[in-house]
């Protein structure tokens, strides 16, 4: 990590007061690494907590919601689905 987000050491302990376990990951994407997180993601060992979707046509107001800094979990920009939802599930790969 590039010393952004909040504290490590107090992240990790309070992890572990709830019995989770904490891993962090970086890589520079390839075949190889995206086929690791596939099979992470299968395994259900990788859960993303999703704050909103929003449709491509509000991709302005997605983008104003993460500089915000006040959403808690991933936003996503979805194409073709014209979904709008405020959720908190976990992402899966499409088929």
């Amino acid at each position: 990590m590039c010393g952004t987000g909040p504290d490590r050491t107090a992240l990790r302990a309070r992890a572990d007061a709830l019995g989770l376990g904490l891993v962090e990951l970086s890589f520079t994407p390839s075949g190889e690494d995206l086929a690791t997180l596939d099979t992470i993601v299968d395994q259900d060992l990788l859960r993303v907590s999703l704050a909103r979707t929003y449709p491509l046509e509000r991709v302005a107001e997605a983008h104003a919601a993460g500089e915000s800094g006040h959403t808690r979990g991933e936003i996503v920009v979805s194409v073709g689905h014209g979904t709008d939802s405020e959720d908190d599930t976990d992402i899966h790969p499409l088929s």
